[in-house]
């Protein structure tokens, strides 16, 4: 999951008061009944640190929208919470997430959501005319896995959906790595896309 403000006139309040839209990435559907966590941070000095607090918890409308009430304390970060199984999140916590960083002055407030999908990969062998015995690839921080001579397509990995996955292939022939190389893919939400790994000898 991932939070994200757009550019607009800076005001006094944004830290305090002020809406948030709820929404997912790539497709901007409004997501609707996200609880939004709202957290102030209170400071106990240079060396004593400080300690977060919650300020309340709000529920988005049918358009995704909810107004977050600071009252007179500053939005120090939020955490969303679907219900949903379907959504990425920091940590690998199905559902909710932390968005940590601290909000900047501008409006509209747009936090972005990640959509599950699946990824699938298979290879034609038959025409590298046995350049290869076998394939591993990695599918960046998420799965690593081969692809022998005699696999149709692999097993399902879980990825990020309705974006860019970016896969490194390593060729092996005799036991010897003799072939590096990459794919890059875009991957629906929700769905699950089958990639064929190619690349030009």
């Amino acid at each position: 999951m991932i939070g994200s403000w757009g550019c607009g006139k800076q005001k006094a309040y944004d830290r305090r008061n002020f809406w948030v839209t709820v929404q997912e990435r790539g497709t901007g559907k409004p997501i609707p009944n996200a609880e939004v966590y709202a957290f102030h941070r209170e400071s106990h000095g240079i060396l004593a640190g400080s300690t977060t607090h919650r300020i309340g918890i709000f529920t988005t409308d049918q358009s995704g929208r909810t107004f977050i009430e600071g009252g007179d304390r500053d939005v120090f970060n939020l955490k969303i919470g679907t219900g949903l199984d379907y959504y990425d999140s920091n940590q690998g916590d199905i559902g909710t997430t932390y968005i940590t960083q601290p909000f900047i002055e501008s409006d509209p407030k747009i936090i972005e959501l990640i959509p599950f999908a699946w990824l699938k990969l298979s290879m034609d062998f038959s025409i590298y005319q046995g350049e290869f015995d076998y394939v591993s690839y990695q599918i960046t921080g998420l799965c690593t896995g081969s692809i022998g001579a005699g696999m149709r397509v692999t097993e399902a990995c879980q990825t990020h959906g309705n974006g860019i996955e970016s896969i490194a292939f390593f060729g092996y022939k005799d036991g010897k790595q003799v072939k590096t190389w990459q794919n890059e893919v875009y991957v629906v939400g929700h769905d699950t896309v089958t990639h064929v790994a190619t690349y030009t000898p």
